[in-house]
């Protein structure tokens, strides 16, 4: 069966021709790249064979649009690209189109894992180990995320994790004791991904200097007047409340005794 070409609309990327079926009209939409590559022009005539070639065509220019749609947002990897063309592309066209991008260089594993470890070294708070987890997750292989990883150092992680450890104790040592300053400081290291072997002496050392200047006792003596307007320490219960807030808050049993005597 043919069918002729009754009208050609441009909008955008995309063209409607009106083709003339027997008795009657249908609108096809296809892709700008696929009308130049066939050369559709009004009137012509497209024969039932051809006209499948076309649309197959076209589903590898709206492929491909979508992907470079996608890549323009973010780097993929080829498994993660390749799950989200996948629900909208043939088999046989999300092949080709996977093909072209990786022969263009628009998606390179390799690069874009070396890429990502190196702006994460220069700009980012994240250690080795979130940056793995988070890697993976986008579906690159193991192996070669572990691979990529081996630029960002133990040096690089020190320096890294020595900065947080500074932002932590900057902000709350004027309100925690020291041991749950370093509790803080080694939570936040684990959460941003870095070994905990390689940032522990660290972390001990600072603490240990920041103890000389601590005054817990006065730091107890704050909280506790604070406390005060919301406990009353004259009812065992409310007293026992209490007790166990300044202990989370990382004060010590004998210390908070010795200042409810």
């Amino acid at each position: 069966m043919s069918h002729r070409i009754k009208d050609v609309t441009a909008k955008g990327r995309y063209f409607t021709l009106s083709l003339a079926q027997e008795a009657k009209t249908v609108d096809v939409r296809l892709h700008r790249d696929t009308v130049a590559r066939h050369r559709l022009l009004n009137a012509d005539t497209i024969e039932a064979g051809h006209l499948e070639r076309i649309k197959e065509d076209d589903l590898y220019y709206r492929t491909l649009d979508n992907a470079f749609e996608r890549l323009s947002r973010r780097p993929y990897s080829e498994k993660k690209l390749r799950s989200a063309l996948a629900p909208d592309a043939g088999a046989q066209v999300l092949e080709w189109v996977l093909d072209y991008l990786k022969h263009y260089g628009y998606i390179d594993d390799a690069r874009i894992l070396e890429r990502t470890v190196d702006e994460a070294v220069q700009y980012s708070e994240k250690g080795p180990r979130l940056l793995e987890r988070e890697l993976v997750q986008e579906g690159f292989a193991p192996d070669d995320v572990r691979l990529a990883l081996e630029a960002y150092t133990d040096n690089i992680q020190r320096r890294k994790a020595s900065t947080l450890i500074d932002e932590v104790l900057a902000q709350h040592q004027e309100r925690l004791p020291a041991r749950k300053l370093k509790e803080k400081a080694m939570q936040r290291c684990m959460r941003k991904g870095f070994d905990r072997e390689v940032f522990e002496r660290d972390l001990e050392q600072k603490i240990a200097a920041l103890g000389e200047q601590l005054d817990e006792d006065a730091l107890l003596q704050g909280r506790m007047e604070k406390l005060a307007e919301k406990y009353d320490t004259r009812d065992a219960a409310e007293k026992r409340r209490m007790i166990a807030k300044l202990l989370r808050e990382g004060f010590s049993y004998e210390m908070i005794k010795k200042h409810l005597e």
